[in-house]
């Protein structure tokens, strides 16, 4: 078999070039670290391993609802993807409400209960969605906790949130508001004590945070610290451990309806440790129990124990008869299938391909989802674990770049023979896998410090120094603490250097503390990037002078960043200086560095260097080519058979799209598809050609295989469904492109309130919200309930008990019945003053039930035909998904709002989309978070004003947050930016600034120009399609390309003609 593609490194093939880049992504690691837990796999490959994933599914569902707590065995072979698949069920847990802990059993302790602990405290300080936001799990919680307190007004908890500089007054209120939850009936179970913790958390307050960790994780406090809190009780009894853990599952139950996810994986190192102990499986014994107890005391509690099969069958009978019966009975464990049959080799394989491709911006066509491999190249791989496998791809890839070409896996070597050419390292020697159990065990045990700035410093240098010994030979990190600031240089082996300083910022932003310590670190800083560093969350109101400070500072408008660093990093860090001091002249001890990385896998290390995105840089700087390996080349290259289509997750590439020409150069101007999942607004004023700028690169999206949904006020939009606009004259330039683009696209019009047209009738509320968390089921029904009264004129400034009422009621009345929410029951349901409404509504006036159910009527009568119809508004319908997909078509879904017959009914029925939207975004994540669809809302300002809040807003504000992880980007058009409201301005990334003459909205743009602010000048004077792009602080001129498709308004009878179509 000779090789089948190019041999020389000056390949034109992108996609071999991209295989053999030293730019290239790892994307064949077999190892999953304990800190990668905590992120989305991108490589993840749903098919394998189904069994399980479908098992855990259901059992979280059930924990949810507090059904009795559960426990899943999962039994398999060393690297058949135990602790991969631990990862997928944090994942999805994460994203379905739950909350987890990852603990690796390899501690030889006296109480495996608080080990648990530990590691649950430390899960809970990771940011609960790193692909989302920062913010830790705690803090979600107590954030739940505090939300869910209706008796305490909005405004005090916003307060309560921003800073309090007096500690009596933050604990006086901390312990109000814990004694209002105690009474209510959902936290009637939760120990006072506990819920007080929680709410000392929310304060942006250092000290208290630190001591509310160690409180938590049962360290003893000084009296002073406990004072501190309010004078919380010791933590130190022989079960707080326990008390603890189920402590913080009732809270979450209460809270959220979440469950608590206790993932613990190598059990079977507890049966390594143990053989010095008199009594075989003492240690494996006690950490069973631990688990166990963890599983029949709370009942939202989902335990999952990974163990090597062998292992478990040799120490099974170690156990007490109760408590391996609660293990292997309820429910079964899952056997983890070691060996993989051809098609889940294929799929491996692709996922990652395509992942690799991307990366580097390289097309992958799904005909070749193996190239350069074909199926025939991959059946000796047949019958072995993952982990074998991808040590075999990585070993080929490292050996194909070490050669600069394509080597066919059968060439030069005996292709049965599949053990890697030591690329990767072999397992460690005896004694580095000790050293490894030894500081598992150390750290578990180190307590959480409490350092000043300077000594937090000092601690940060010494830690980034002992970090190059992490990293590859010739990289170096030297770091100078300087009082609270660390001068850091990362030298490379051809004599480059990265320089950074560090600023430990952990002063209050009230009262300018923190707002001092930026500016000093800026003007110290001078050219330099800059890390401040915090052990708390920055403030985050864009109305506090340090965020615009901060935000002025850091990416993408400066050159720094602001990085967290959690308590759990901060102890590690300390206990790595303790244990390093011991036993760095230890015989091991720097291989078991080198390997295991216990300081380059914390998350805030690999930020404050930046790791992940130096890797490659890495990789290049020290790569050494060796001599040429002497393997036949052939003269010719062989037809290949293309390898078959298999169904894989597909990537959107990052594609470019051009958005026209630099009016100073003639060079193009483009913009990567990705970065609009983080949403795009065209200004400009009538005239200016924004909307004909958004629909350019709309047509590209379009033939990218990206639906696009239109919102269209004037009916100028509905001209894409008009044939008429798709033919084309002699002289048209455009021809074949317009020609290319129409096969590639399915057109659906759409006209919402005229059935002689295409109507689509609306949902009240969606047949899914039973499935979405607490707090999103009681978003859904306000934000409905708000826009109900909208339609009716019943929306006030003030607290309405009646919208109160009607939230309530809907939410309930979707929880209880099997059928869809009508407005008709919904005027049953409140008319007939249901009991576990009066029950939730409980101090509200009999009057307000009986008017609501009178408006409820008149809806019903006026308006019942926006709710009947034969086709109901879905999201899959608008984007071409499921049963709606055409074939080798792209969607693209145009909503002619003007049949609804006036602003209050068009915003109403917008509003309702746009929460359909919102649920959809949860349900369907994107993969690898990559852009899925477009939604364009042309003269947005009426949907997101900035002076009034129309039912739109709130709809349009909680996608502008959360699509991003869905891949869902926002195109927003309008004539000003000082229409949009500023909390949504800040989520959006890139803005096409057309002409714009008001002084109002240029003093709006200016800061948007402060890299190029002569620019500013030329805003007001420019013409048809002259614009300027602004994108991460860099401006650019342009000209725009004109859109294949020219609009003009459409008569409404040709519109409904159209639609009928």
């Amino acid at each position: 078999m000779t090789a089948i593609a190019p041999t020389s490194a000056k390949s034109t093939n992108k996609r071999l070039d991209a295989y053999l880049s030293f730019d290239s992504v790892e994307v064949f690691g077999s190892i999953v670290h304990p800190q990668n837990i905590w992120k989305p796999d991108p490589l993840d490959v749903e098919e394998i391993h189904s069994d399980a994933r479908e098992r855990f599914a259901k059992l979280l569902h059930e924990a949810a609802d507090s059904n009795g707590g559960k426990s899943l065995l999962l039994l398999g072979s060393a690297g058949s993807g135990k602790t991969h698949l631990m990862r997928a069920f944090r994942h999805y847990a994460h994203q379905r409400g739950g909350y987890c802990s990852y603990a690796q059993m390899s501690s030889k302790t006296e109480n495996y209960t608080r080990y648990l602990l530990g590691n649950l405290i430390d899960g809970l300080n990771q940011p609960y969605l790193t692909e989302v936001s920062s913010t830790p799990g705690l803090t979600r919680l107590a954030q739940a906790l505090l939300d869910s307190l209706d008796v305490v007004p909005a405004e005090e908890k916003k307060d309560f949130r921003e800073e309090l500089a007096d500690a009596r007054e933050t604990a006086d209120r901390v312990f109000r508001y814990a004694d209002f939850a105690i009474q209510d009936k959902r936290y009637a179970d939760c120990d006072l004590d506990l819920l007080r913790a929680l709410l000392f958390l929310l304060p942006n307050d250092a000290r208290l945070k630190s001591r509310v960790i160690r409180w938590l994780r049962c360290e003893e406090l000084a009296p002073a610290d406990r004072e501190l809190l309010g004078g919380l009780g010791p933590q130190t009894a022989e079960d707080s451990a326990f008390r603890t853990i189920c402590g913080l599952a009732r809270v979450m139950a209460a809270a959220q309806q979440a469950p608590l996810v206790i993932l613990a994986d190598q059990i079977e190192e507890t049966f390594d440790l143990e053989f010095e102990e008199r009594e075989s499986g003492w240690l494996f014994r006690k950490a069973v129990d631990a688990l166990v107890n963890i599983s029949e005391g709370i009942p939202n509690a989902v335990v999952v124990v990974a163990c090597l099969e062998s292992y478990f069958s040799a120490m099974q009978q170690k156990l007490t008869r109760s408590k391996r019966d609660r293990l292997e009975q309820d429910p079964k464990p899952i056997f983890i299938k070691e060996n993989r049959d051809a098609d889940e080799i294929e799929a491996l394989l692709a996922k990652r391909l395509e992942f690799l491709y991307a990366n580097l911006d390289v097309s992958f066509e799904g005909n070749y989802v193996l190239y350069p491999f074909r199926s025939s190249d991959l059946q000796f791989l047949s019958g072995k674990n993952t982990r074998t496998i991808l040590n075999w791809f990585r070993d080929h890839q490292e050996r194909c770049k070490l050669v600069e070409r394509w080597i066919n896996p059968t060439e030069g070597s005996n292709a049965t023979d599949i053990e890697p050419h030591q690329v990767q390292k072999s397992a460690p020697p005896s004694c580095e896998i000790q050293f490894q159990k030894v500081w598992n065990d150390f750290l578990s045990a180190h307590p959480t410090p409490e350092m000043e700035e300077e000594e937090a410093a000092e601690l940060m240098s010494l830690s980034l120094e002992a970090v190059s010994k992490e990293l590859p030979t010739g990289v170096h990190i030297g770091a100078t603490p300087s009082g609270r600031f660390v001068e850091t240089e990362i030298h490379f082996p051809d004599n480059s250097v990265n320089k950074l300083l560090l600023a430990i910022c952990e002063k209050k932003a009230q009262g300018g503390g923190l707002g001092k310590q930026v500016e000093e670190a800026a003007k110290r800083a001078g050219e330099l990037p800059v890390a401040l560093i915090r052990s708390t969350d920055f403030p985050d109101s864009i109305k506090n002078k340090v965020t615009q400070q901060i935000v002025q500072l850091v990416a993408p408008k400066g050159k720094g960043k602001r990085v967290v660093v959690e308590s759990g990093d901060w102890r590690a860090l300390h206990a790595f200086r303790t244990f390093q001091l011991e036993h760095q002249n230890s015989p091991g001890f720097a291989a078991w560095q080198t390997d295991c990385k216990p300081l380059s896998v914390l998350p805030s290390t690999r930020k404050i260097l930046d790791l992940d995105r130096l890797q490659t840089l890495f990789k290049a700087s020290t790569q050494v080519v060796p001599p040429t390996v002497a393997l036949p080349i052939p003269e010719k290259v062989q037809a290949v058979d293309l390898p078959k289509q298999i169904s894989v997750p597909s990537i959107v590439r990052n594609e470019t799209l051009t958005l026209g020409q630099n009016r100073g150069s003639s060079n193009g101007i483009s913009i990567k598809s990705q970065d609009l999942k983080q949403h795009m607004a065209f200004l400009g004023g009538s005239g200016s050609g924004k909307t004909t700028a958004a629909l350019t690169l709309i047509e590209q999206l379009l033939q990218n295989g990206i639906p696009v949904v239109l919102i269209d006020r004037k009916g100028d939009l509905a001209r894409y469904a008009d044939p008429d606009a798709w033919e084309s004259t002699e002289s048209d330039t455009f021809s074949t492109a317009r020609r290319n683009l129409r096969q590639a696209i399915d057109i659906a019009l759409f006209t919402p309130g005229s059935t002689a047209g295409r109507h689509l009738a609306l949902p009240l509320l969606s047949a899914d919200l039973k499935q979405l968390p607490k707090d999103e089921q009681e978003q859904t029904a306000r934000m409905t309930a708000d826009a109900i009264a909208g339609i009716l004129g019943k929306r006030t400034a003030g607290v309405d008990p009646k919208l109160a009422v009607l939230a309530k009621a809907m939410e309930l009345l979707a929880l209880s019945s099997t059928n869809p929410v009508t407005i008709s029951s919904l005027r049953r349901f409140v008319d007939d003053r249901d009991d576990s409404l009066l029950y939730h509504a409980e101090g509200i006036d009999d009057k307000h039930f009986k008017n609501l159910a009178f408006d409820l009527g008149l809806l019903d009568l006026q308006y019942r035909s926006l709710f009947q119809g034969e086709e109901e508004l879905s999201i899959d319908l608008l984007l071409g998904r499921g049963p709606h997909s055409v074939p080798g078509k792209t969607r693209l879904s145009i909503i002619c709002t003007h049949f609804l017959g006036g602003e209050q009914i068009e915003s109403f029925w917008l509003s309702q989309m746009l929460i359909g939207f919102g649920q959809w975004i949860r349900k369907n994540p994107a993969p690898e978070g990559n852009l899925q669809a477009i939604l364009m809302l042309d003269e947005a300002d009426r949907y997101l004003p900035a002076k009034s809040s129309p039912s739109t807003k709130a709809p349009i504000e909680n996608l502008l947050k959360r699509s991003r992880s869905a891949g869902l980007g926002l195109f927003l058009a309008s004539q000003s930016p000082g229409d949009f409201d500023y909390k949504c301005r800040d989520q959006i990334r890139a803005w096409l600034v057309g002409r714009v003459k008001e002084q109002t909205a240029l003093k709006k743009l200016k800061p948007m120009f402060e890299t190029r602010p002569t620019a500013m000048s030329k805003i007001p004077s420019q013409g048809q399609g002259e614009f300027h792009l602004v994108q991460e602080g860099e401006v650019q001129s342009l000209k725009t390309n004109p859109s294949l498709i020219q609009t003009r308004q459409l008569p409404e009878g040709r519109i409904l003609e159209l639609a009928r179509k």
